[in-house]
Parts: C-alpha cells; structure tokens; sequence
C-alpha cells in the first residue's frame, strides 16, 4: 500500500445549491464536487496533493434481481 493511500472513513459535508462540500473525518481529505444531471464532478486534496473526483449515476434495472 502506497503512503498516499486512504482506507474507508466517513464523511462529512453540506449542500449549497449544486454543490456538495465535504472533509473525510479521519484523514485530511476534503473536496468539492457540483452536481449536474447524472454526474456529480470535482476536486479533492489531501496529504499527496490534489485529484480529480467523477461520479456517474448507472443504470442498473438490467442487473439480475436478488433473492430474498
């Protein structure tokens, strides 16, 4: 595992408008993304610098049920 690397961790943040502010709880992370239709689009920064964040919104009704 890289130095750079995260695990899991919560997230906290708000929402202005169309854009969701955030920080990771427990690392340095922090972002800001805009929502625009189907896809939520930004920047995050941490310990290893800056990165670019995509969200997509899939279709998934053509994925096989599950079984209760």
């Amino acid at each position: 595992m890289s130095a750079c690397a995260t695990g899991e961790g919560p997230l906290e943040g708000t929402v202005a408008d169309d854009v969701f502010s955030f920080k990771q709880t427990n690392s340095p992370i922090i972002g800001e993304m805009t929502v625009a239709s189907d896809q939520v689009t930004g920047v995050g920064s941490g310990h290893c610098g800056r990165f670019q964040l995509t969200l997509r919104r899939v279709n998934t009704s053509s994925s096989p049920a599950s079984k209760p």
